[in-house]
């Protein structure tokens, strides 16, 4: 079972003060996209990686494994982490 940036209580961690003014997403980091009902809700639940990160507005942009296709200034409220099941340890 994959785990969530949500069940994360660090800075960045959904539901956190700090989410608001911390852009938590780094390159290269593998995340799944939330969005059942915005502008992002054809992707819901596709996985893919950062490939851009927007500071100044908090968003990224998402490389999806699916189709390869990018989807541009997605919100970091809309990601989720992904780890793999294979994944035996998170530094």
């Amino acid at each position: 079972r994959a785990a969530t940036h949500a069940s994360n209580t660090g800075p960045g961690a959904r539901g956190s003060r700090n989410e608001d003014n911390y852009l938590w997403p780094s390159k290269g980091l593998r995340v799944r996209i939330v969005d059942e009902n915005g502008r992002f809700s054809a992707n819901h639940l596709q996985k893919g990686v950062v490939c851009r990160r927007v500071s100044a507005k908090f968003q990224v942009d998402v490389k999806l494994d699916s189709t390869s296709e990018v989807l541009s200034d997605v919100p970091q409220t809309c990601l989720e982490t992904v780890v793999s099941k294979a994944c035996a340890r998170i530094e």
